[in-house]
């Protein structure tokens, strides 16, 4: 068969170098490579390449370490099977005969000289004519494309829309052919209309794209909506927005400017853009007056009653009129059971009144319990963290304004025991006071005091300060500083016994490193934490607020010594008797 006289490839290092241009060279092959911007050279080869690369991996192994052992069967089988667009075997192509199937097919009987040389001068007659074929086929099919991906065709625009053949030839510009299909809408038609038949009514509009019709469904079921969308070519202008088909009244709604507004009758808008569209209150009408224009509430005319003949109300508030329904709906025994209702009614008033004294005791008594979180930008991203707990989170936050999150607070608490107060703050403190720890110390300490004195009864948790992502200098020493401020703030949770110290900084830290994932990555301060880093945060909140509350109320009673409230020292009954007995009978042991 020899070298081919052309090779094509892209600009692959593997294809050119200095060992293929001298093979090129020996072979005398011209060597063709592709656009840099278009580096698709031969679709035949790369359909090939990647058919091979599926039947390696049916028969290799899951370790993919044998896969060169079944090359040949995998050729053998690629080439007995019938190519779409040359319309022959790749067999027959390549050695101008059928292959040979199974052994008894083959022949092992010695053969002449003649013979042989007859043989092949026959192979060869016949590899020129498959070859010829397969040209031949191969010309059709491309000049069959060709006309389906004209874009200047017109006919080749009508043999898309109603063959549906799809394209992938980006030239094709498909906004043309688009203009050319109307789809149109069919609201309102019955279950039991058959396809066809709907077909056959929309054939007075224009050509209906074969397959086209589909029968719309609710979303994720497959009920009907009673709806229909179809596709049609070369539409009327204008498409009426009742039709009829057969007994049955439908809608029609058609895009490209055919469905005239039901208001002004022009196309070029939707019917609840139309300029001359009447206001709502206009097709309103008054239930009191039955007037168009108004509703029963902005009524000037005082309401009558047609059941009763009286001024002041309508017939649907009239309790004539509901007596009298009743007892028609209750029969000949309507009145002795409204009687008997009466008098339930009466007893069931006097036990209300009772249980809504005794409910408003209990409501003075009983109050809602609930938790405040005080912090930044990082807490408000943190989203609802529970039903008991209230965010009284402000952008830009800090310890010196701690006084504004006191007061949300307050207002989203009203008329509720507030149980346990978390403080998340510090990152904008850190950001003004960039190495002055101290200062920050300060406010820390000033701002949990505030916190002591606002809440007395509340247990606080003071959760220490998340570092901040990046590499410089300046990131570094801000971290360097967060460090001491949050040893500080252990420090003074350990001699605060009403303070609890929530560790969230060491979820931000693997192996010594930042974690950069747990901040957000279009903020290039390093401080606002992105959806995961909010997740490991409200975890932390959520085993400090439900922990239980160590936080115990010390009674103000004075105790001195000789008075111990315990169980141990407090008397029991038996020497309480003792003593009585002892006292009566003069009898002391002292």
């Amino acid at each position: 068969m020899g070298f081919p006289a052309v090779y094509s490839s892209d600009q692959g290092r593997e294809f050119v170098n200095k060992v293929v241009e001298i093979l090129f060279q020996k072979t005398k092959a011209a060597h063709r490579i592709s656009s840099a911007y278009h580096p698709q050279t031969n679709g035949f080869v790369e359909r090939f390449n990647k058919t091979i690369q599926q039947l390696i991996l049916k028969v290799c192994s899951e370790s993919h370490d044998n896969w060169d052992t079944n090359i040949k069967e995998i050729l053998f089988s690629y080439r007995t099977l019938k190519n779409k667009t040359t319309k022959t075997f790749p067999y027959n192509v390549m050695f101008g005969r059928p292959s040979v199937m199974s052994k008894s097919e083959m022949s092992f009987e010695d053969f002449t000289p003649d013979e042989i040389h007859s043989a092949v001068r026959s192979l060869n007659d016949l590899r020129i004519s498959i070859n010829k074929t397969v040209s031949e086929n191969v010309k059709e099919n491309q000049e069959s494309q060709k006309l389906h991906s004209n874009p200047k065709n017109p006919e080749s625009k009508d043999r898309l829309a109603a063959q549906g053949i799809a394209l992938r030839d980006r030239s094709v510009k498909f906004y043309e052919v688009e203009s050319l299909i109307t789809h149109v809408t069919i609201k309102d038609a019955p279950y039991e209309l058959d396809n066809l038949y709907i077909v056959a009514q929309m054939l007075r509009f224009g050509k209906v794209v074969p397959g086209s019709l589909k029968r719309g469904v609710i979303k994720g079921t497959n009920i009907e909506n009673g709806s229909r969308y179809i596709d049609i070519l070369e539409c009327d202008s204008v498409l009426p927005n009742r039709t009829s088909f057969g007994r049955f009244e439908v809608r029609l709604f058609a895009d490209n400017n055919r469905t005239p507004c039901i208001y002004c009758h022009i196309t070029g808008h939707p019917s609840y853009r139309c300029k001359d569209k009447p206001s709502l209150m206009n097709q309103k009408r008054c239930y009191n007056c039955c007037g168009i224009g108004h509703v029963a509430n902005a009524c000037t005319s005082e309401g009558y009653c047609s059941y009763c003949n009286v001024n002041g109300h309508a017939r649907r508030d009239c309790e004539q009129y509901k007596q009298e329904t009743e007892k028609k709906e209750l029969g000949s025994y309507g009145p002795e059971i409204l009687e008997g209702r009466q008098d339930n009614t009466k007893n069931i008033h006097t036990d209300e009144d009772d249980k809504e004294s005794i409910a408003s005791d209990n409501t003075n008594c009983e109050r809602e319990t609930v938790s405040v979180l005080l912090g930044a930008s990082n807490c408000i991203r943190l989203g609802h963290i529970d039903d008991s707990v209230v965010n009284a989170s402000i952008s830009g936050g800090s310890f010196d304004k701690i006084e504004q999150n006191i007061d949300l607070a307050f207002q989203k608490t009203e008329n509720k025991d507030i149980e346990k107060v978390v403080i998340c703050l510090g990152t904008n403190d850190i950001s003004r006071n960039k190495s002055d720890s101290d200062q920050i110390n300060l406010l820390v300490t000033s701002a949990v005091n505030r916190v002591k004195s606002s809440f007395p009864e509340a247990q606080i948790g003071l959760c220490n300060i998340i570092p901040r992502k990046g590499n410089g200098a300046q990131f570094q020493k801000i971290n360097e500083t967060t460090k001491n401020v949050n040893s500080f703030m252990k420090k003074l949770c350990v001699r605060e016994q009403s303070v609890a110290f929530v560790d969230i900084n060491d979820q931000f830290y693997k192996h010594g490193a930042v974690i950069r994932t747990l901040f957000d990555k279009n903020d290039s301060s390093g401080v606002h934490v992105s959806t995961e880093g909010a997740q490991r945060i409200n975890s932390k909140l959520c085993e400090f607020l439900n922990s239980p509350n160590t936080n115990v109320i010390v009674s103000n009673t004075p105790i001195d010594r000789k008075r111990n409230r315990s169980d141990k020292t407090t008397p029991t009954s038996a020497d309480r008797t003792s003593k009585v007995s002892r006292k009566e009978t003069g009898i002391d042991h002292d």
